[in-house]
């Protein structure tokens, strides 16, 4: 929705201007720039990509300033610096990771892709993918351990031979990093030096020494301004240039699209380049139409009678789960050509219709969200095992009458439902803790749809009595924020933007929109239903919207124009709809108890 300012071609000190960094004083060769990532290459060199994009090149065996500043848009690294956050190297392989939550390998001398560009998700990364979009900086550590610093102050410890989180994600404190724990939240940039240390780039110019065998930082940061790690201006000849790479492969990687950072929502940060919000009613996503892992029509590729009152997708597509009338939970595996029913699971005693689920961020749990048959008190929030169907979670104090939607954070760390009492009228949203079952927080007056933002930090919860739909931190239950929705005539549907600053809603009048978070204004908005939207789904690169109706359409929308790229009439009303996670399949269900499949 808002587009990258492209700062590569801006001259200082209008660049130091544009980032809120203050230049240096009385350093006429210097200008401020941030210090993004090392990237580590064969001979003891490393390369320093500055904010600017510009890389200064170092002999790790010397102490002496490197050269450049350096431009490697012309080289096999060139797709990637734009949005380049972290690198290291192991195995042969320069990992680089981008701002985007996707990384690349490259082969460590040919700089040919090893590895193609890729999200970071739990088969490439086992136990990563929430944290993709906060990685700052990376950092090959002892043996087979990497250390991802995140933006929020954490680090993780990542075993690349087990292929999986050692250890984190973890404050650095005094006794996880005692070195480290004063400057959390503010390391921009890692590079391993040698076997022995590394340099750790932090915001406003600064580095520090980090030794491997003390597991500490030597001495206090330090200014780059009079070390080594001075950066030179950007000459108005250009950049030095002086790095040899080999020739550019013929396989050209997709350049990644423009995503939008994670940002606090009420304190945006300074050191990165600030999107621009656009004007109402103008187009807010930038990829054109036809791109590649988005599908441009809809066509009934296959159907399977299930009771579809509820649809959901285990994040690694091999599981699919529905439900509705028949009081069971059906999971089938979607992992070959064909679905084939795995699990079934009874709700007998658990309400008489299923109304919503969702699996874990790792799959092993699903979680449901049922209605209360009559006035039998009857547990309607219910955790189970994915994969063996059994109660794997009883939540306290779980709700006994009307549960229309439920939620995981993306973390797997909390769970959220929206329900009301049958017999009150009473509106609540419960949280509760994904591990242990206990209640963290009760918030009355709304009663969903319930949806977590991608950090996990938001909690998004509408009130049918008000139409508002309010936005809430999920740790402490405050609220943040309200949309009104009367202008829509009431929110059916829920589901915030990859990047956590807009929400885009299914409303009740037939529209879909899409908020500001921030502003709590309404950006833009689509027609074409004739009754409520009863769910929404976006793909991954956030280039289509669909929507499934009261009036059985299914809709596909461009979502930078609002146009309408095609579009199915069901005999009955559809509930709900999703992607699969590469954006190439459609699913939907409802009334007519039929899986039907889309793509090109």
């Amino acid at each position: 929705m808002r587009v990258r300012n492209n700062i590569t071609n801006m001259k200082p000190p209008l660049l130091a201007l544009a980032l809120g960094v203050a230049i240096i004083p009385g350093l006429a060769h210097a200008q401020a720039e941030e210090i993004d990532a090392g990237i580590e290459s064969p001979g003891n060199q490393v390369f320093l990509v500055r904010n600017d994009r510009g890389v200064m090149q170092y002999d790790t065996r010397t102490t002496n300033p490197g050269s450049g500043p350096n431009d490697l848009s012309r080289t096999n690294l060139g797709p990637y610096m734009p949005q380049l956050t972290a690198s290291f190297s192991y195995g042969g392989v320069k990992y680089l990771f981008l701002r985007t939550g996707q990384y690349v390998g490259l082969d460590a001398n040919s700089e040919n892709v090893v590895q193609r560009l890729s999200y970071i998700d739990n088969n490439n990364w086992p136990g990563l993918a929430p944290y993709g979009n906060k990685i700052e900086a990376a950092l090959r550590f002892k043996g087979s351990t990497i250390l991802f610093f995140l933006s929020d102050g954490q680090y993780i410890e990542y075993d690349m031979a087990q292929r999986n989180i050692a250890f984190g994600p973890i404050a650095m404190n005094a006794i996880t990093l005692p070195s480290l724990q004063n400057v959390a939240g503010q390391i921009t940039g890692a590079a391993r030096w040698d076997n022995n240390r590394a340099v750790i780039f932090l915001r406003g110019q600064r580095h520090m020494w980090f030794n491997f065998r003390g597991v500490n930082a030597s001495g206090l940061p330090t200014p780059n301004f009079g070390s080594q790690f001075a950066q030179p201006q950007v000459f108005a000849g250009g950049y030095q240039g002086g790095y040899q790479a080999p020739p550019v492969p013929q396989y050209q990687p997709p350049v990644p699209q423009p995503q939008w950072q994670q940002p606090q929502v009420w304190q945006p940060q300074a050191q990165r380049p600030q999107w621009q919000q656009p004007p109402v009613q103008q187009p807010q996503f930038q990829q054109p139409v036809g791109s590649p892992g988005t599908i441009n029509r809809l066509t009934n590729k296959l159907n399977y009678t299930a009771d579809t009152q509820t649809l959901a997708m285990r994040p690694d597509s091999h599981r699919i789960a529905t439900g509705g009338w028949d009081n069971t939970l059906s999971i089938w595996d979607s992992s070959g050509q064909t679905l084939v029913h795995a699990v079934a699971i009874s709700l007998q005693g658990r309400g008489d219709l299923l109304l919503d689920t969702a699996f874990s961020p790792n799959g092993q749990r699903i979680v449901t969200g049922s209605r209360q048959t009559g006035n039998t008190a009857e547990v309607t929030v219910n955790v189970w095992d994915a994969s063996t169907g059994s109660q794997a979670l009883i939540l306290q104090g779980a709700p006994t009458g009307f549960c229309q939607s439920v939620a995981y954070d993306p973390q797997g760390l909390r769970i959220a439902a929206g329900c009301f009492s049958q017999t009150t009228g009473n509106a609540m949203v419960r949280v509760w803790d994904a591990n242990n079952g206990a209640q963290l927080f009760q918030i009355n007056g709304v009663d969903g749809p319930v949806t977590f933002s991608p950090d996990g930090n938001l909690l998004a919860s509408a009130s049918g009595a008000t139409q508002e739909i309010n936005i809430y931190n999920s740790r402490t239950s405050q609220l943040l924020q309200t949309l009104q929705g009367n202008a829509v005539s009431g929110i059916k549907k829920a589901v915030f933007t990859p990047d956590g600053t807009h929400l885009v809603t299914g409303n009740f009048n037939g529209t879909v929109t899409v908020w500001s978070i921030p502003t709590g204004q309404i950006v833009s908005s689509f027609s074409g239903h004739a009754g409520p939207v009863n769910d929404i789904a976006i793909n991954r690169n956030v280039t289509r919207i669909a929507s499934a109706g009261e009036d059985g359409r299914l809709i596909l929308w461009d979502s930078s124009t609002g146009r309408q790229l095609s579009s199915y009439n069901g005999p009955k009303p559809l509930r709900n709809v999703l992607f699969n996670p590469d954006g190439d399949v459609v699913l939907t269900g409802g009334d007519e108890n039929i899986i039907r499949i889309f793509a090109d």
